[in-house]
């Protein structure tokens, strides 16, 4: 038994030494970045999915979609030479206002997106006055992409929000300069 824990002992500490020499960088040139803020309008609609019973209690209506209308509050970060960009968004969203209803609620995206313009990202969603209850919490996971058009940006995202109240699917567009 000792000679086994001591071949593993042996073996782990070859492996990591392998893994330690392979992955030695030397970086000659430094990596360069721009912060760009694409804040803009957003709208859309949302459908409110079979188990959102408690949304559509809320609402009073049996009709399974509400418009959104908010604004995206965007920071990204850039590598000059190309690659991934990291974005943080904050997006307030109001919906409902077709049913006489004036739902608050707001997205916190922590995300990528690629040079291609497809973006994906996760983060907490806040809806307030869902049930009488001062506000519920839910996760929301986003993709999507963002034509730009000489600096117009046009974003397209699919988002699905789910949470202890049922689960929501929202196609939201808009756009930023």
């Amino acid at each position: 038994m000792k000679k086994y824990n001591l071949f593993c002992l042996v073996s782990l500490f070859l492996l990591f030494s392998c893994i330690q020499l392979n992955s030695q960088v030397t970086i000659h040139d430094s990596v360069l970045f721009v912060k760009k803020n694409l804040n803009g309008p957003r709208m859309g609609v949302t459908y409110l999915m079979s188990n959102s019973n408690v949304m559509k209690k809320t609402l009073q209506t049996d009709v399974p979609i509400m418009s959104q209308f908010g604004w995206q509050f965007e920071w990204g970060t850039y590598p000059l030479s190309g690659g991934p960009a990291f974005v943080f968004e904050l997006v307030p969203f109001f919906s409902g206002v077709e049913y006489g209803y004036f739902i608050p609620s707001i997205n916190t995206i922590i995300g990528i997106r690629l040079p291609s313009g497809f973006e994906f990202g996760m983060g907490p969603n806040i809806a307030i006055g869902v049930n009488d209850k001062a506000f519920s919490t839910s996760l929301t996971l986003a993709i999507g992409k963002t034509f730009n058009f000489d600096g117009v940006y046009l974003p397209f995202n699919l988002a699905c929000v789910t949470g202890r109240y049922g689960s929501r699917l929202s196609f939201i567009f808009g756009y930023a300069l």
